[in-house]
């Protein structure tokens, strides 16, 4: 049994990555009704910039939110992370999550599930090349468009993400899901 870690990495409180993160852990649970997950929301989980005087490797947390995101990292198996696409990047607050830790992501299965209206074709490829310098394996990237799912220029939401269901991409996160837990 296979025990996953999906980190929202949006901190938008509404925002198209919770409708990705909800689509991803069911997916998940269809797939691999055995597994375990646990969901890391950044809008709510809170990792403030200047938490920890130590650097990550040493592994000093002094943040109480810091032990517990080290402790999910450390239990989990695999982790997705389920990110927008800013300005060609992931966003801040991801990166910031990451940072926080150093020798728990070593080893560990990694998705990327990547979303944006143009396709996310930008953000894969950095945020993997980050997670590969932490010694992650990254099993298998999902690149998602949210343009032909009702994306609203105004907010930025996807008005019919459920859609994705229609998609292909549907069909590559089922085989990347399999490949994270295998």
């Amino acid at each position: 049994m296979a025990n996953v870690l999906v980190i929202k990495g949006s901190a938008r409180k509404e925002s198209t990555g919770s409708k990705a993160t909800t689509w991803v852990v069911d997916t998940l649970k269809k797939v691999a009704p055995t597994a375990t997950t646990e969901v890391i929301d950044l809008a709510t989980f809170s990792l403030p910039l200047d938490a920890e005087p130590y650097i990550p490797a040493q592994q000093k947390y002094v943040s109480e939110n810091t032990k517990v995101f080290a402790a999910a990292v450390s239990a989990a198996d695999a982790v997705v992370f389920v990110t927008p696409e800013y300005n060609g990047s992931y966003p801040a607050a991801l990166k910031n999550a990451i940072d926080h830790l150093f020798n728990e992501w070593n080893g560990k299965k990694a998705l990327i599930v990547a979303y944006s209206p143009s396709g996310a074709t930008s953000v894969v490829p950095v945020l993997e090349t980050l997670l590969t310098r932490l010694s992650m394996n990254v099993v298998d990237k999902v690149a998602l468009s949210t343009y032909p799912l009702g994306y609203e220029v105004e907010t930025g939401l996807t008005a019919e993400f459920h859609r994705v269901a229609e998609t292909e991409t549907q069909a590559q996160l089922e085989t990347a899901l399999k490949a994270v837990v295998a």
